[in-house]
């Protein structure tokens, strides 16, 4: 009977790891933000195959069609990106104090 409740156990902090992961990568859609659709663990830009460059061309063009900003994902972690450029002179210039170092 060990061997079961060892195989349970690791099924439960499998399953427990899985649904911790698929929360954190759901925050934009619970925040009703446009996102881009995130790699389950690697985030939104993972592709070895297609040069860094022209990923983040791909995702820019993409998510410009959707709003003045964005949301996206460092492996499991919410980042924004800013996409107009007044809302980001507004952030850069007018409101930086807002922001922590």
């Amino acid at each position: 009977m060990e061997w079961l409740d060892t195989i349970f156990t690791i099924l439960a902090v499998i399953a427990a790891f899985y649904f911790f992961v698929k929360h954190k990568q759901s925050y934009w859609e619970r925040e009703g933000v446009p996102y881009s659709e995130p790699m389950f663990l690697f985030g939104t830009s993972f592709s070895l195959r297609i040069p860094l460059r022209d990923r983040f061309r791909k995702l820019y063009n993409d998510l410009k069609k959707r709003g003045k900003f964005a949301g996206l994902y460092s492996f499991i972690a919410p980042a924004v990106i800013i996409l107009d450029p007044e809302l980001v002179k507004a952030v850069l210039v007018k409101d930086f104090h807002y922001f922590e170092d």
